[in-house]
């Protein structure tokens, strides 16, 4: 059973890196880099440490891991997140798009989603951050991108639910560099 499931995944995987090969469309890509000025936001439950440790988690001990996993998003409660003002200031400052990442290295989704429990509504924080900053983004008529971390400790496959239709999502990894479309829940390649 084990040989199936790693061969259906090394199939999966080699088909996604194929399409991936295949390049974005071209004009997918000249919109992208007609955009201008945009804004990346990499921001998740250990930014309450004072800064965000990439790569945190690689090589420490158990004992951080489980802190990290399950003592940091006991705490996570970001009061002052006023998606609206920082899609306010974002138009201000002239950005055309902003980047968020949705799922970092650690794994920890700042979205709802049923395919891990490390993720925003398992805070105290409880709401979508994710799906709140996209309705703020789009209503001052910023484009939206998101950067989700291929190969975190959590699987593959977390699904933005209910963000809405046409949200373009930026697979930001050496391993699929596609461009993908959200259509309601469901990823679909654009590239």
């Amino acid at each position: 059973m084990v040989n199936r499931r790693r061969f259906g995944l090394v199939v999966i995987l080699l088909l996604v890196a194929a399409r991936a090969q295949a390049g974005n469309r071209a004009e997918r890509v000249e919109w992208f880099m007609d955009q201008g000025l945009g804004m990346f936001v990499h921001w998740s439950v250990d930014s309450q440490l004072g800064s965000v440790i990439s790569h945190s988690m690689v090589g420490a001990s158990d004992d951080y891991l489980d802190r990290f996993v399950n003592e940091l998003p006991t705490t996570f409660y970001p009061e002052r997140f006023n998606p609206d003002e920082w899609a306010r200031l974002a138009k201000l400052a002239g950005m055309k798009y902003v980047v968020f990442t949705t799922k970092h290295h650690s794994g920890f989704c700042m979205f709802h989603t049923k395919t891990t429990d490390f993720n925003i509504r398992n805070t105290p924080y409880k709401k979508d951050i994710t799906k709140a900053l996209v309705k703020s983004l789009r209503k001052f008529g910023i484009a939206v991108g998101m950067d989700d971390t291929v190969g975190g400790i959590e699987p593959v496959g977390c699904a933005v639910e209910d963000a809405g239709q046409h949200l373009p999502f930026f697979c930001c990894q050496v391993c699929m560099p596609a461009f993908l479309l959200f259509q309601r829940s469901r990823p679909t390649a654009v590239a």
